[in-house]
């Protein structure tokens, strides 16, 4: 397997689940990570973080995708109402879907709004 370079290594130590998070936990751009995760030329790092993740995780902790696949059967199958809009709000959590936002100093809207429409695309 390929050595990794400091920065590499340091993004395997730091990875927790999302890329955004661990960029910033590493002290990496969001921008070199996720090519860490998308490009094949990293697949080794990617490798490298699938077995440190199997290392952590015992055979008695479901990963995310697990996770998230019991909350979308929990919602289609439960019978009461507030079950399946849990179910929902975990999924949704999971996804990012529910992020505040605090708002800077002199930011305005239009500041939030270019925000938006420029991480469209990193999503």
């Amino acid at each position: 397997m390929k050595k990794l370079t400091v920065k590499q290594q340091r993004y395997v130590d730091c990875f927790e689940g999302t890329i955004r998070q661990s960029a910033k936990l590493a002290g990496i751009s969001y921008t070199y990570a996720r090519e860490l995760h998308t490009k094949p030329l990293y697949a080794h790092i990617m490798k490298k973080i699938k077995k440190r993740e199997d290392g952590k995780r015992g055979s008695k902790i479901k990963s995310r995708k697990q996770r998230q696949e019991f909350w979308s059967k929990m919602m289609e199958d439960a019978e009461k109402d507030s079950d399946k809009l849990k179910s929902s709000e975990l999924l949704g959590r999971s996804e990012a879907d529910f992020t505040d936002k605090i708002l800077k100093k002199d930011e305005t809207l239009e500041d939030i709004v270019k925000e938006i429409h420029k991480n469209r695309g990193n999503i």
